[in-house]
């Protein structure tokens, strides 16, 4: 038996990576309008 990791789990790892770096380009904009957001007076 190898050592090396499987197709079907390199291919799983990289669905991972793949939803992870979605998730964090999504939460930057958001992120960046909060701020805008937060930074207005009301008065």
């Amino acid at each position: 038996m190898s050592d090396r990791p499987d197709k079907t789990e390199l291919a799983g790892d990289r669905t991972d990576f793949a939803e992870d770096r979605t998730l964090l380009a999504n939460e930057r904009p958001f992120a960046g309008w909060m701020r805008t957001g937060s930074s207005r007076s009301e008065a």
